[in-house]
């Protein structure tokens, strides 16, 4: 946002510098601040360092999100450390140099800014020293030495600390992996009720077990048939047969019921 805002003044103030100008301006100056060069105005000359200006904003821009997706085709301090780490321990170091990166573009726009100005001012008979003198302040020292610097350091301290806690988080895991190996058998064998103990079946008639000697009943004696006719035991001797006509063939207990009935008669 702010690399655009920076853009945006230096596109503005050439715009506006532009109708002002004389019909030569200078296009190189010496290290003492004076113009040893010039040419006539027009549109290509003027408008080259906001073009650049243009330029190399997009391109660092592009960089920056370069950075962020593909660290591995970007060159940064202790890259081979960084591609070690993890994702979300990689990001923080990679905001860092994007700021890095943004920070410069800043800093190019600026020292832009200031040479534009100067330009104005020497196109219009003036001194142009303090307008070059502060680009080559913020370019030599802050925007080369300083922030590189500071990247360095704040990227190489950063990728220490990821480091750190990745050893940590790695440790971590571990040990709550292990306590859940040795606590979650000890649990479920102090939750598990008492087994219960089964009823056993009833056996089959044909799966009983042989009863003791001596613990059977007596048996049962089982009635006797009716002895048919034809096997009824002999009548005893002495016994009267014709008192009754049982115990004797059917046809001789007749006849002699037959008999004793006429000897009765008068």
């Amino acid at each position: 946002m702010v690399n655009l805002v920076l853009l945006a003044v230096l596109a503005g103030f050439a715009l506006w510098a532009y109708p002002r100008l004389p019909g030569r301006i200078p296009t190189h100056f010496g290290i003492g601040g004076e113009p040893d060069a010039w040419s006539q105005r027009s549109v290509a000359s003027w408008f080259l360092l906001p073009a650049i200006g243009a330029f190399l904003t997009l391109l660092m821009v592009f960089v920056a999100a370069l950075v962020g997706r593909k660290p591995e085709y970007v060159n940064m301090p202790a890259k081979t450390k960084l591609l070690q780490l993890p994702r979300e321990e990689q990001l923080p170091v990679l905001r860092e140099v994007q700021l890095f990166v943004m920070r410069m573009n800043a800093i190019m726009l600026l020292s832009f800014l200031a040479i534009q100005w100067g330009s104005w001012r020497a196109a219009l008979g003036l001194s142009s020293r303090g307008a070059l003198l502060a680009s080559m302040v913020l370019l030599l020292l802050l925007a080369l030495p300083g922030l590189t610097l500071a990247v360095i350091i704040n990227t190489t301290s950063a990728i220490k600390e990821a480091h750190r806690r990745a050893t940590l988080r790695g440790t971590l895991r571990s040990l709550s992996i292990l306590l859940a190996l040795v606590l979650i058998p000890l649990a479920r064998r102090g939750s598990d009720p008492a087994p219960r103990r089964s009823r056993p079946e009833a056996a089959r008639p044909d799966q009983r077990a042989p009863a003791r000697r001596g613990s059977d009943p007596a048996p049962r004696r089982s009635r006797p048939e009716a002895a048919r006719p034809d096997q009824r035991a002999p009548a005893r001797r002495g016994s009267d047969p014709a008192a009754s006509g049982r115990g004797l063939h059917p046809q001789i207990g007749h006849d002699l019921l037959i008999a004793r009935v006429r000897m009765e008669r008068p």
